[in-house]
């Protein structure tokens, strides 16, 4: 194998190492903010759902 083809293996194997990581990146990126915007949902139909903690969360602020 000449310089060149070496050359070029490293480099589409340094490029895939990084597109992989990239992508990695973004996976975890985007589990993180549906977990986020699934939670904040929960909580918030929770909240609508029961008055009683509402208001047992007003008095606690008032505090």
């Amino acid at each position: 194998m000449n310089k060149t083809a070496q050359h070029m293996l490293l480099y589409s194997s340094i490029f895939i190492i990084i597109i992989g990581i990239s992508l990695f990146l973004l996976a975890v990126v985007l589990a993180l903010t549906v977990f986020v915007a699934i939670k904040k949902y929960e909580h918030y139909k929770h909240r609508r759902l029961s008055r009683k903690h509402r208001r047992r969360h007003v008095v606690r602020v008032k505090r």
